[in-house]
This record gives C-alpha cells, sequence and structure tokens, in this order.
C-alpha cells in the first residue's frame, strides 16, 4: 500500500511537471493530454488504510502548520470564520466539523466532479450544514494561476487554496486525488474522522457519507 502511495505520488509530480511545459502553449489540448497519462495516478480506489492520526492532526504537523491565503472574496473569508487578510492555518477555521477536498486541476476524476459539483455546495453552504461543517478545496501542487482557471472553467463558487509543495497531501500519505478528510475542530485541537480517496458517482453520495460521520 505504501509503494502505491509512493507511485500515485510520483506520478502526480511527473503529470503536473509536463502539462505546466505545454500550458500556456495549448492550454486545452495540454490539459487533455494530462488528463489521459494521468489516469492511473488518479484512479478512484477504494478507501485505503489510514496514516495515524498523530501523524497527521497532531502539533507541529503541516496540517497544523500549513498556511494558506485568506480568499479575496469577503463572503467565503466570512464562510471560513475569518476576519483578517493575509494568511491562515487550519487552525484559524472556525470550530466544528472541516471537509476537505484534495484536488488536482490535472486529474480527471477532479475535473468530472467539478463539472457537478454546483448542487454539493449549495448544500454546504445552507443549513443545516453550513452550521456545521466548514468546506475548503486545497489544490495539491498547483499554482494559483491553474486554481484560478479551473475555478473559472467550472464556475465553482467554494473557497479554493494552495498545497503547492505537497506538504499537505503528503501528510495524508500521498493517497491520490481526489481525497476528502473529514475533521473535526475545537479550538487548537484537531481530529480526524473519516478520510475517503476516490470520486464519488454522485455529489449526493459524498453528502451521504459526510451526514454520516457527523454523528461521530
Amino acid at each position: 500500500m505504501h509503494k502505491t502511495r509512493q507511485n500515485h505520488a510520483t506520478a502526480l509530480r511527473a503529470a503536473l511537471s509536463a502539462a505546466r511545459s505545454c500550458l500556456l502553449l495549448c492550454l486545452p489540448l495540454c490539459i487533455l493530454w494530462a488528463g489521459c497519462i494521468t489516469v492511473s495516478a488518479f484512479a478512484a480506489e477504494p478507501e485505503h488504510t489510514p496514516v495515524p492520526d498523530s501523524a497527521r492532526t497532531g502539533a507541529g504537523t503541516p496540517l497544523a502548520q500549513q498556511k494558506f491565503q485568506v480568499p479575496e472574496e469577503k463572503h467565503l473569508a466570512e464562510y471560513l470564520g475569518l476576519k483578517t487578510d493575509g494568511e491562515f492555518t487550519i487552525t484559524d477555521l472556525r470550530d466544528g466539523f472541516i471537509l476537505l477536498q484534495l484536488f488536482n486541476v490535472y486529474c480527471p476524476h477532479c475535473q468530472a466532479e467539478a463539472a457537478r459539483f454546483s448542487g454539493a455546495w449549495d448544500a454546504l453552504s445552507s443549513p443545516p450544514l453550513v452550521d456545521r461543517v466548514v468546506f475548503l478545496a486545497v489544490g495539491v501542487g498547483n499554482s494559483r494561476f491553474e486554481v484560478n482557471l479551473f475555478r473559472d472553467k467550472y464556475h465553482l463558487r467554494h473557497p479554493m487554496v494552495l498545497d503547492p509543495e505537497y506538504a499537505l497531501y503528503d501528510s495524508f500519505g500521498s493517497p491520490g486525488t481526489p481525497t476528502y478528510v473529514l475533521l473535526k475542530k475545537n479550538g487548537k485541537k484537531i481530529k480526524l474522522i473519516w478520510q475517503h480517496t476516490g470520486s464519488f458517482k454522485t455529489m449526493d453520495k459524498l453528502l451521504d457519507a459526510v451526514r454520516d460521520h457527523l454523528k461521530e
């Protein structure tokens, strides 16, 4: 399993490097080509045996230390519970459940989910889920330019931040994308509740999985 994760991470980095080399020359064909050569790296797969909780959520881990840029959109900053510009960490988000989506703009499964994510965001940003869950998408190995193109292409409205050096991604075992992680935050304490790698056939199935784990 560890070898499989390493293969995923290696393929992701190689595909991203190749895709970037032709990004400015022919963006549409580049994305299609990158998607074709990385299917094995991002293939939907069952939930894997997780890395120990302490390795991901303890003090001093990338999860606790990783800094992200506060969204420029005021309503998204308020949604995350952030009141200032600049940088933030996961521990700065409002208390409750935090749902992370680890994605890559060249991942074909991430592209497919993005095309039908509007309904899921409507549910996550409305009562009753908005009162219990904060959703944050994390672009793994991507630049702000790439994520902005991805956001605009699929008309995404949720907050999206960057993990350009794979620090957060690697702390979850380099699992492949998309990966969903549900955390429970109380002050500075963060507990891992659930982790799933692979796309969902429908966004309703994602929401059902989240609701099931909110009971924990």
